[in-house]
């Protein structure tokens, strides 16, 4: 009897696997009454994303969650063809003035939402308001 050698399955293509970086927190910013910004929000919104790349040899999906404060506040599940890249982005909302942490794929980062009232503009507005009114008083106090 011949003894056969066991034949060696070939290798396929390496499974999916996935490298994510670059987390990016940008709070929005808000300039309350257009052109004369009496109040600026920073942070009421923010918007969370990292990247994500295939770097194995078959398309899979990428599940991740993002975390506000210690609460899941989202899920992504993303597919990615091999090599393919993504960014992963969450809007969250109506967030609460004071330091946040945010968690995102095991990466961590903060940032703060604040109300800013420009009342050296708010002051120079009621100076104004004052001003005509006197002005217009006086007109009117002619007639």
């Amino acid at each position: 009897m011949e003894e056969i050698p066991a034949t060696s399955r070939t290798a396929g293509p390496a499974p999916a696997r996935f490298t994510a970086d670059r987390l990016v927190i940008e709070p929005v910013v808000e300039k309350l009454w257009g052109p004369l910004p009496f109040v600026t929000r920073r942070g009421n919104d923010a918007v969370v994303a990292i990247s994500v790349v295939n770097t194995g040899g078959e398309a899979g999906t990428f599940t991740t969650a993002l975390v506000l404060d210690g609460e899941v506040v989202g899920w992504r599940d993303v597919r990615l063809a091999p090599g393919e890249q993504k960014q992963i982005r969450f809007l969250v909302g109506n967030i609460s003035r004071g330091t946040h942490w945010v968690s995102l794929s095991g990466f961590t980062g903060t940032f703060t939402s604040s109300t800013r009232v420009n009342w050296e503009l708010v002051a120079a507005a009621g100076f104004v308001a004052v001003g005509l009114t006197c002005v217009i008083a006086g007109r009117l106090r002619r007639k």
